[in-house]
């Protein structure tokens, strides 16, 4: 089961993404509202699209490894077990009643969600608690940022801190608005350069290098966050573990500091080797560490003739 493709969104659709797209589809094929037979097995598909999509672990385990992770558990390479644990409940109405904040679907809120414009304010009826989803980008972690959210008139404002990440929650109580208590549960968008374990101050960033530059070494250039640009110069053999540190190339800490941007590395390897291009790896490696007065010479020629 293609989750994204239930829900019509790409994979790196965030958050609200993925809650618009709930919020139209449920709405279409709700039972009690759409007549075709198939309403309910569609309703039912969406719902658990978006129980999947919109938290966030269980994304992150269907992303990587699709759905048999979520339902029956993959290794995890070291002797463990991921996954396993879910399976959705049939509890369609109870998802819907919990985004909506309520159970009728010919309710105010239906008529407001499928509007034309469909960014336009939802007009909620009251509920204890509502559940919304904003997306931060790691620019606006680095940086700073206020960002605004608004539910049925109500506009709820927050600054980004170092520590959030996906999962993070802000709530908002009950300000008599008619709303009732918010959760804005935020989700990290996915970074083209850089990734983030959890709430880390530390960055993590893939520089791509030649099978040659591994073994001989290289310098590699990696623009951060606020624009200033690192030359990392590599001196060693770079193994698979390898990696290289730059201290306060992060994230703020929270405490006046700065994490650490830690450099991983992915090596190219050729497709194919020439035959002399075999015979001067293999004879290059193999050198002894004491070289005879013929074999200088014969390095000396070869270094020269390629220089």
């Amino acid at each position: 089961m293609d989750y994204y493709a239930i829900l019509g969104t790409n994979r790196d659709a965030n958050l609200h993404d993925v809650q618009k797209a709930y919020r139209n589809l449920a709405l279409k094929w709700h039972p009690l509202r759409c007549e075709e037979p198939d309403a309910q097995a569609n309703f039912d598909e969406v719902s658990e699209a978006f129980e999947v999509l919109a938290n966030y672990e269980l994304r992150a385990l269907f992303d990587k490894f699709g759905e048999i992770a979520l339902k029956e558990g993959v290794s995890d390479g070291n002797g463990g077990f991921l996954g396993g644990n879910y399976a959705y409940g049939f509890n369609g109405n109870e998802i819907f009643e919990s985004f909506f904040g309520t159970s009728n679907p010919f309710a105010s809120i239906v008529e407001a969600a499928t509007a034309i414009d469909v960014n336009a304010p939802v007009v909620v009826e009251p509920s204890a608690v509502q559940t919304i989803f904003e997306s931060v980008t790691l620019e606006e972690v680095h940086q700073g940022a206020t960002k605004s959210v608004s539910l049925g008139g109500r506009t709820m404002t927050f600054d980004v801190k170092p520590s959030f990440t996906s999962g993070s929650m802000l709530v908002f109580t009950d300000d008599e608005s008619g709303v009732g208590e918010v959760r804005v549960v935020l989700e990290q968008e996915k970074h083209p350069m850089f990734d983030r374990d959890g709430s880390s101050a530390d960055l993590h960033h893939t520089a791509t290098i030649s099978v040659l530059e591994s073994l001989v070494g290289c310098a590699v250039t990696v623009k951060s966050l606020d624009g200033k640009e690192f030359n990392v110069p590599v001196t060693d053999v770079v193994s698979p573990a390898y990696t290289k540190t730059v201290a306060g190339g992060g994230l703020p800490d929270g405490n006046g500091g700065f994490g650490d941007l830690i450099i991983h590395f992915d090596v190219q390897f050729p497709k194919s080797l020439r035959p002399e291009q075999k015979m001067l790896l293999k004879t290059g490696l193999a050198l002894p560490k004491t070289l005879t007065p013929a074999q200088q010479t014969a390095l000396t020629s070869v270094k020269n003739a390629f220089a």
